[in-house]
């Protein structure tokens, strides 16, 4: 009896896993309002993360962000 209880208590747990993944998120922005800063205001470090790039020396050119993301 007790492995029905807890293949029950683990369907409960995966039900309300996938109704919580359904749910609409609010999303919280962290940038301060009416800030006028751009994208040449901004640094980052390159790929192998030794040097520092200022995106000012973009400016005038055409430049293409891909954001990949994994989690």
């Amino acid at each position: 009896m007790a492995g029905r209880a807890s293949q029950g208590a683990l369907l409960l747990a995966a039900v309300l896993g996938i109704v919580e993944a359904t749910l609409p998120q609010k999303a919280v922005c962290t940038q301060p309002k009416n800030t006028s800063a751009t994208i040449y205001d901004y640094s980052l470090k390159e790929i192998y993360g030794v040097k520092t790039l200022n995106m000012s020396m973009f400016e005038g050119q055409v430049v293409l962000f891909v954001n990949v993301a994994t989690f």
